[in-house]
């Protein structure tokens, strides 16, 4: 027995499960019928007045308003996105010491009402990674609510995915300068709008790059008044990757060096790479109003850490001539979380509620001349896109590379050289140097 007797005597089973829990998490769709059975095993015959079971979703949010405060406006708390009921035993009622089982069946609903807000809303994903800002759908089942005796309930999680695979565009990469630890970028529009001067566009595939590119040119914010004329001292080092992508989607990782050391009696300095880390976050935010940030003084929405992933290479020279050089090749955002793709819920709003994404940046490089670490990071915005919870393969070649099925294929990919791509598209990005 456990220590609530309610999980020992009551069980909320879907149809297809037996009496347990299944392995596998079962998710549902918007217009969906969820369909099971309610169980009720009383140790002993006890009387019941009523038994209910509920469907409901609730957006749980511990965040502030970061809008002006006016009338109407959403505060912090829990906020019920739909919740229905039913009775299944009206009583009184004796139940005697045995297995008693009632059908029951709820409707995903696909839009809902929410508060201030005229228009109907499309339900949100499943989303219980962090505790300041998560969606929770649940089933309830109650007996004998709010009474004093013989009361119990238990509940469960039901997932909801709204989202049904689609075709995805062609990564569109771009390049973002990595910054000092003390030193802030000034940063212009939120990451779903900006298209800045640092952003670099590569048509075609991305495999297919030029040898070199031009170097984003940003304006460094110190965070004090006292500004260093050497705040970007040593190398510029940028970071190159997509700014949007599905859980499954390939990519590559790049990192750009450029010396800016432009005296033409100096050596060219030699950095290697010794770490090169990714930090997955969400950025969410529960305004009316949002405002868009002019300066490095305006809010900005908190960024909650989701997953990390760190990137081999230590040992990858990097040429201070602003050539691309990959660090990961193949890389897919279900990497980072390990399989989990509910934890890379799309971008979705609903009401005053946003949830979007960032990624964070920070890279070390060695000195080789001097023994010099040198320390760079950067944050640079991530929409992550509608898409299915598992890989679509569909009916390609199972002989094609790793995400040769995500992208278009290389050209001339049936050729005579077609093996040698393969065996290329395989193997690290880099050869470290011993």
């Amino acid at each position: 027995m456990t220590k609530n007797p309610a999980q020992d005597y009551l069980r909320i089973l879907l149809d297809g499960e037996g009496h347990g829990y299944p392995q596998q998490p079962q998710y549902h769709k918007p217009g969906q019928t969820i369909k099971g059975t309610a169980v009720y095993s009383p140790p002993t015959e006890v009387k019941v007045h009523t038994m209910t079971i509920l469907f409901k979703a609730t957006l749980y949010n511990e965040l502030k308003d970061s809008g002006q405060a006016s009338y109407g406006c959403v505060r912090t708390g829990n906020q019920s996105l739909f919740r229905y009921e039913k009775t299944i035993l009206q009583g009184p009622h004796k139940v005697s010491p045995k297995p008693h089982e009632w059908a029951f069946e709820f409707e995903v609903p696909e839009k809902i009402k929410v508060p201030f807000v005229a228009d109907l809303q499309p339900v949100p994903p499943s989303w219980n990674v962090v505790s300041l800002a998560r969606v929770v759908y649940e089933l309830k089942l109650c007996v004998n609510p709010h009474r004093n005796t013989n009361t119990m309930q238990i509940e469960r999680d039901i997932r909801v995915w709204p989202f049904e695979h689609t075709e995805l565009p062609l990564p569109t990469l771009e390049t973002q300068l990595l910054m000092e630890p003390t030193v802030e970028v000034q940063r212009t529009i939120y990451a779903t709008q900006r298209r800045r001067s640092s952003t670099l566009s590569l048509t075609g595939l991305s495999r297919r790059r030029s040898s070199t590119v031009t170097v984003p040119t940003l304006t460094p914010v110190s965070p004090t008044t006292t500004t260093s004329s050497n705040a970007l001292s040593g190398p510029s080092l940028a970071i190159c990757m997509p700014s949007s992508l599905g859980a499954w989607q390939r990519f590559d990782i790049s990192l750009i060096c450029h010396n800016t050391n432009n005296t033409s009696t100096s050596t060219a300095p030699i950095y290697t790479l010794q770490t090169c880390e990714l930090a997955l976050k969400a950025q969410v935010s529960f305004t009316t109003a949002r405002p868009t940030p002019t300066n490095t003084s305006d809010p900005k929405p908190p960024a909650i850490p989701i997953a990390k992933f760190r990137l081999l290479g230590k040992g990858l020279q990097l040429p201070c001539t602003a050539t691309p050089v990959t660090v990961k090749r193949d890389m897919a955002l279900i990497d980072m979380t390990r399989g989990d793709a509910s934890l890379l819920v799309p971008d979705f709003g609903i009401g005053a509620f946003k949830l979007e994404y960032i990624m964070e940046a920070s890279v070390q490089v060695l000195d080789v001349a001097t023994g010099a670490i040198l320390e760079r990071k950067a944050e640079m915005g991530l929409k992550v896109l509608p898409g299915g919870l598992a890989e679509y393969r569909r009916s390609e070649d199972e002989d094609a590379p790793p995400g040769f099925h995500e992208v278009v294929g290389p050209p001339d990919y049936e050729d005579a050289d077609a093996g040698i791509w393969a065996e290329m598209h395989r193997t690290p990005a880099y050869t470290v140097a011993v």
